[in-house]
């Protein structure tokens, strides 16, 4: 998730939502999916209607639970996508929780938990195309997963996503930005977890992944804590399709947010929007989330683009 300053110390509608999945609409199915180290968690899955070979993994924003994409991943799948919500380490369904004694960051979501993601999906489903759907956070670690095997997936979707260097926000909002995520980070440093439970802002979090998300704001470079493998030179390897999805309006991840990420993955054949959504007139933040509550767009977009740069197996309702 990138950094909003208004986020900080509120405990608003935005976030009570986010704890609210809406129950109205049919159940998906679920899968369990357990990491190397023994870290699991229930990923949901949404079936296509057809039979198709296309699977998305919906990987979250910072501190938002797989349930939140229920609406999402039923659009996508209407739009002949199957998906995959998975949930990042220490929300949702997570069987661990980031405490003083419990920490973990990019690394182990990178290297354990995706890629035991794809694993689970693959065993369940057959010889799938998986596709990465990353929203915020879950965007960046998608890519960084990339970097370390760039056949993992077969293209990255970048929805209300990109790199969280400071310099990616309009002055002088980077300096508030710059100043406030630093103080997350000693934070963190202090108590051992960051409690944005009680803050307002991404959920609680462990000490490991603040360190590594504030890096990146101040130095715009991908250096996870303990993994001394070089991402920067491995992104500019990655050579798949991107789709980067911004959208109007939003004020936790700027148009030049999602294009300084997309700039990194220089080897990629890159289709960049810039959407305005029926949503945009709400407030920043609210439209960094409420897209995936309100995903008729953006899932008709996606379904749309994988139908006419992959195999056309996928079925869009919204084609004529």
């Amino acid at each position: 998730m990138s950094a909003d300053l208004r986020c900080f110390g509120r405990r608003g509608a935005l976030f009570t939502r986010l704890d609210q999945p809406d129950m109205t609409t049919a159940q998906p199915a679920s899968m369990t999916v357990t990491a190397a180290d023994g870290v699991a968690h229930t990923a949901l899955v949404f079936a296509a209607a057809e039979p198709t070979r296309h699977v998305a993994l919906i990987l979250p924003a910072m501190g938002v639970p797989a349930s939140y994409y229920e609406p999402f991943g039923q659009a996508l799948a209407a739009k002949g996508l199957s998906a995959v919500a998975m949930e990042l380490r220490g929300t949702g369904s997570s069987t661990v929780q980031a405490s003083r004694t419990v920490d973990f960051g990019y690394d182990q979501i990178v290297r354990r938990d995706i890629v035991a993601a794809v694993a689970a999906i693959r065993q369940q489903l057959g010889e799938v195309v998986v596709h990465a759907v990353g929203h915020s956070l879950g965007g960046q670690l998608a890519a960084l997963a990339l970097a370390r095997d760039p056949q993992l997936f077969a293209s990255l979707i970048l929805a209300a996503s990109g790199s969280v260097d400071y310099r990616g926000f309009g002055f002088p909002k980077r300096y508030g930005v710059l100043a406030q995520t630093q103080l997350a980070a000693a934070v963190a440093h202090t108590l051992g977890y960051f409690p944005g439970h009680r803050l307002g802002f991404g959920g609680r979090q462990p000490r490991q992944l603040i360190s590594d998300w504030a890096r990146q704001i101040r130095s715009g470079v991908y250096a996870p804590t303990g993994d001394d493998y070089n991402y920067e030179a491995a992104l500019r390897r990655v050579a798949c399709p991107v789709l980067g999805l911004s959208l109007q309006g939003d004020t936790l991840t700027t148009a030049k947010s999602t294009d300084l990420l997309c700039a990194k993955l220089a080897g990629c054949r890159h289709d960049r929007r810039h959407l305005r959504l029926a949503l945009s007139a709400q407030d920043g933040a609210q439209v960094h989330f409420r897209w995936a509550r309100q995903p008729d767009e953006m899932a008709g977009l996606i379904g749309r683009w994988v139908t006419e740069n992959f195999d056309g197996e996928v079925v869009s309702s919204e084609r004529s």
